[in-house]
């Protein structure tokens, strides 16, 4: 804390506002009894206060103290200068907030007058007001304050042409309308210029305004632009700013008139200077009883999305945002209710919301610690929990055996998400036995990735007996319930006639529906097969599509055949650059097949400037994985391509690609064997070589050409 030595005519200014009622004073004998606020008391009165920085004035002897409330992400301006990429929906909702804090001050029949980034705070990530310092009703004490002070973007245009001009709740307007475009700009306003310049002044005053930043939504543009309208009579009313704003945050609730708090001045419900609503409470202060059981049912609901999406394989997470979004209640506002509560599936639920980054950003150790805070009370999903943050290292030191300890813990009752777990650890170890019986137990109680697992365990005889019709029935009941994985296999049965009969069209139809929920590799094989018509009409445009969508995903296949698509114009134009860029991506990846295509590229100077460095590099690492790779090695140290010449080491090269059935590669060694370079002269084993590669080279002319042998 610091001291602030105070003028005399600050003291007097002070003891007038206090004298007129207009800054509450508690002294310091006050404070000598103080009591913490039960839970439900507390909820109560945070909803009334929450918007405003809380100031209190103690008084001891001639001395006064300001303690203000702490504010954890500073000013507006630093936190929008940190998070660049806020999304539209969180700007409304700041938006939103501060149209609410002076709505209520308004209605209260105080003007701040001094609004600008650096003096609205943000705890977590809700605003609050501070810096009263031009306030009107302080100002109605003292006309020694009646300057011109704060930032000069913000001030109203007509007391920067008229200094006698008193500030008015349309000057709160006009900052207001600043303010809104520097939350979609995420930068101060007039930046570049010095902020107490005359050219700027001047510009304010001709109209000059900040320029709208593209893809602003139409809406808010139209609120901010009426807001710093350069006459005052034509800017709108805070509480009609507040309403459109609340449209496009929470779009299909209908906003009830502003209801004044019945705050009583008992010592429960004191606070230092101005009281506010809290902006999630501005339509609603009178049905806090009915928000309860909104939260209560709210939390059971996404309970139940957890546990069911444990099942399925879904995105948890999505479906939370999506309940959250279809009931128009923000996770902002379930987590504030979270943090009041203290049953244990509750707090497993505030841990959800730090682990899944629902609030704000992912926060692993303090989701860890809630999950272990409510498993120590006997919560089923928080153990499981725990022993997901254990599995991975997510907020807690990785200890793969700890994890199975809990997973073990929440098999015992028959959980199938622990069972599936425990199947998981057992087939990592290779024991297909211990593996197949915890899938079972899994799917037999419903767990649809259980029985996805299962039915590969029978299609590839892993712990059990080889059996097709087996793992195509499981396929079956996983996909019934919507298991992504399940649907694309399904795909997969059909089209390879694995435990049914092979049907291309209903091949077609579960790649596509897998392909639409996002299934990467459905996607790609989906591609295959519109690019060879294989169960549907020839279709390159739809074949490019599906595999850029593939690639996009991250799926290597899909990035491979993409830049495949773009090196011979299938589906779209030829773009050698964009082949390679896509290469290239994959190559970093680790793609061998991508690798070598980028190699060949760097070699002929096809979408890249030729460079046999490169190539050769390429080759060397797709070799571990390609023929080709192998065989081009050969030839790049035969020749001192990309590197120094070496016939040792090309005839390594060559004898590895040979010993990979490699037929070209048998022709080159068959000339160093005869030559003996790289190797001593052998004339028997180069003519060898020369009949195995000629052989090859002539039934390859026969197939092509279709000759009968």
């Amino acid at each position: 804390m610091q001291a602030v030595i105070h003028s005399n005519e600050d003291v007097n200014w002070f003891e007038d506002a206090i004298s007129k009622g207009l800054i509450k004073l508690f002294d310091y004998e006050d404070f000598s009894e103080m009591k913490q606020m039960v839970p439900t008391e507390r909820r109560i009165f945070s909803n009334l206060v929450n918007s405003l920085i809380k100031l209190l004035l103690i008084l001891e002897k001639d001395n006064y103290l300001l303690v203000m409330e702490y504010a954890d992400n500073g000013t507006l301006r630093s936190y929008l200068e940190k998070n660049k990429n806020l999304t539209w929906e969180f700007k409304f909702k700041l938006a939103y907030q501060l149209s609410c804090a002076v709505s209520y001050l308004h209605y209260e029949g105080i003007m701040h007058l001094d609004l600008h980034s650096k003096n609205i705070l943000i705890h977590q990530t809700s605003i609050k007001l501070a810096d009263f310092g031009l306030s009107r009703r302080v100002n109605d004490v003292s006309e020694a304050h009646s300057e011109i002070y704060g930032i000069l973007a913000y001030i109203d245009p007509q007391k920067l042409h008229d200094n006698t001009y008193r500030l008015n709740k349309k000057s709160d307007i006009y900052s207001i309308g600043v303010l809104l475009w520097e939350i979609s700009s995420g930068r101060p306003p007039f930046e570049k210029v010095n902020p107490t310049s005359l050219p700027l002044l001047l510009d304010i005053l001709g109209g000059g305004r900040e320029k709208i930043i593209p893809d602003t939504p139409e809406v808010y543009k139209n609120i901010f632009t009426e807001c710093w309208d350069h006459d005052p009579d034509n800017r709108p009313e805070i509480t009609q700013v507040a309403f459109r704003l609340y449209d496009l945050y929470r779009p299909n609730i209908i906003i009830p008139e502003v209801v004044k708090p019945d705050v009583q001045s008992s010592d429960e419900q004191s606070s230092a200077g101005s009281q506010l609503i809290d902006h999630q409470n501005f339509n609603n202060i009178v049905e806090s009883n009915t928000n309860i059981n909104l939260f209560e049912k709210a939390t059971k609901e996404i309970d139940s999305i957890i546990n069911e999406n444990l099942k399925n394989g879904k995105p948890i997470e999505n479906n939370i945002f999506d309940y959250q979004n279809n009931h128009n209640i923000t996770s902002q506002e379930i987590y504030n209710w979270l943090n009041d509560q203290n049953e244990p599936h509750l707090i497993f639920l505030r841990g959800c919301y730090n682990y899944y980054g629902i609030k704000t950003n992912d926060d692993y150790k303090m989701a860890f610690k809630l999950f272990e805070e409510a498993s120590k009370q006997n919560h089923m999903l928080a153990q499981y929990y725990v022993g997901l943050c254990y599995h991975y290292g997510r907020g807690v030191m990785k200890d793969k055996e700890l994890a199975l300890e809990y997973f073990k813990k929440t098999a015992d009752e028959n959980f199938s998400s622990g069972q599936l777990r425990i199947g998981f650890y057992y087939r990592k170890k290779k024991d297909f036995n211990m593996a197949f019986h915890w899938y079972e137990k899994a799917a037999n109680s419903g767990n649809n990735i259980a029985q996805f697992h299962l039915a590969r365990m029978y299609k590839d005889g892993e712990g059990v007996a080889k059996d097709y019709n087996k793992a195509f029935q499981l396929f079956q009941k996983s996909a019934e319930g919507e298991h992504i994985n399940g649907i694309a296999m399904l795909g997969y049965c059909y089209r390879n006639g694995i435990g049914t009969c092979s049907n291309k069209k209903k091949a077609i139809v579960f790649y596509q529906k897998a392909a639409n929920l996002g299934h990467n590799r459905a996607q790609y094989i989906l591609a295959l097969m519109y690019e060879s018509g294989e169960g549907v009409e020839k279709d390159y445009e739809e074949a490019f599509e599906l595999c850029k969508k593939s690639a996009e995903g991250g799926y290597l296949e899909g990035m491979f055949t993409l830049a495949y698509y773009y090196c011979d114009g299938i589906g779209t134009n030829v773009d050698e650059q964009k082949a390679a860029e896509i290469y290239q991506k994959a190559a970093n990846l680790g793609h061998s097949k991508s690798q070598y295509n980028l190699a060949l590229m760097y070699e002929n100077g096809e979408g890249v400037d030729r460079d046999y460095k490169k190539a050769f590099k390429l080759y060397e690492e797709s070799s571990r994985e390609v023929v080709e790779g192998a065989f081009k090695l050969g030839y790049f140290y035969k020749n001192g391509l990309g590197t120094s010449l070496n016939k040792q080491k090309a005839v390594e090269f060559y004898q590895k690609a040979v010993n990979l059935g490699h037929f070209v590669a048998k022709f080159n060694l068959a000339l160093m064997y005869k030559t003996g370079k790289g190797v001593s002269k052998d004339y028997e084993k180069a003519f060898e070589l020369f009949i195995e590669s000629f052989i090859f080279i002539y039934l390859n002319y026969c197939i092509k050409e279709q000759i009968k042998i």
